[in-house]
Formats: C-alpha cells, structure tokens, sequence
C-alpha cells in the first residue's frame, strides 16, 4: 500500500485541488481497499483498483461538498425572512421538542417559521 500511497494522493489532488480533502480521501481509499482486499483478484494489478476507489471518492466528496454550499446558500437567502421569528422564540417551548414524532415536525417547522411559535 505505500508503494500506491503517493500516486493516489496526486490523484486525489488533482481531482479535488484540495491537499487537505485529498489526505481524506487518500485516507478512505486506502481503507475500503483493505475492507475489500479479498475480494481483489491476485492475478490483476491493485493499483488501476485503487484509482477507481479514489475516483468515486472524490466525485462523491465533490458532489457533498457542493450540496452543502447550495444548502448554506439557500439558507442565507431566507435567514432574513425568517430573523423576526427567530428573535420571538420562547425558551420555554423547549420541554416540548423531545416528544415529537417524525409526523410532528412538518408542521412544527412551518409554524415556528410562519408563526414564530
């Protein structure tokens, strides 16, 4: 695995252009190799796999990454609509959030964002 280390950390570079996030998925590619290891075929080369592994990897760190900008960014757009009901949320209605259901907090949200409670 050492021998591969440096190429798969170039290549996860190069993809991503993050040293920082590629350490990352250097680090992840690396461990779902060792997860899968018997299943690897003796007689094939290891390294072509450990580039697929990495590729995914970072196309997947790649597409989170960006739904997380995409979300803040949506966020900032309607944290001002929302600011005056922020400010008028009582602490005491605390108590109530742990006996929510998963049904409850469609309703709770847009009451809290509409109502302010």
């Amino acid at each position: 695995m050492r021998y591969h280390q440096a190429a798969i950390f170039r290549f996860a570079y190069l993809l991503l252009g993050d040293a920082s996030d590629a350490e990352d998925v250097a680090q992840e590619t690396f461990i779902r190799a060792f997860r899968a290891l018997a299943t690897f075929e003796v007689e094939h080369p290891l390294r072509p796999s450990l580039l697929q592994i990495t590729k995914n990897l970072a196309y997947n760190h790649r597409r989170s990454v960006r739904r997380y900008t995409t979300a803040l960014t949506c966020w900032f757009q309607v944290a001002p609509k929302i600011a005056p009901a922020l400010e008028s949320f009582d602490p005491q209605h605390y108590w109530a959030i742990p006996h929510f259901t998963d049904e409850d907090a469609p309703g709770c949200t847009y009451s809290y964002l509409t109502y302010g409670w």
